[in-house]
């Protein structure tokens, strides 16, 4: 008797672990929100967001994505941060142009959906910074 009780008892621990495994494979999470960015200098950009807070996802999330173009190129870039992050920089860009970014959470088995595209433009480029003459003070 106390055999079969410690065996349903194990059985139960199974059970609820796999269906633990399942909830996770199944809940996508959702799109991170208020995505926020702004140039750094003419060739990069900083990219902030809310994180995804639900209460099916939240442990579980591994990483966040964030998928960019320059706007009418079929080009992509991406960049994968931690998922105690909520911001990246983007760099090595093209001066004066427009990018399309989107951020996701995933987790350890499931991509997340993306946020709506947002648009960001670097900077014109502002040219080399000229050095003062020799014995000159600036």
């Amino acid at each position: 008797m106390t055999l079969v009780t410690l065996y349903g008892q194990y059985v139960s621990h199974i059970a609820k672990y796999f269906i633990t495994i399942l909830d996770v494979y199944v809940s996508v999470p959702p799109a991170p929100a208020d995505i926020i960015s702004a140039p750094v200098n003419d060739t990069a950009f900083v990219l902030r967001w809310t994180p995804t807070l639900t209460e099916e996802t939240r442990p579980y999330i591994k990483r966040y994505a964030i998928a960019y173009n320059k706007v009418g190129s079929s080009v992509k870039g991406s960049v994968e941060v931690d998922h105690r992050s909520n911001s990246v920089t983007i760099a090595s860009l093209t001066a004066d142009t427009s990018y399309r970014v989107k951020v996701r959470a995933d987790t350890h088995t499931e991509e997340g959906v993306y946020s709506q595209p947002s648009r960001v433009r670097t900077s014109e480029y502002s040219g080399h910074t000229t050095l003062p003459k020799q014995g000159s003070v600036s």
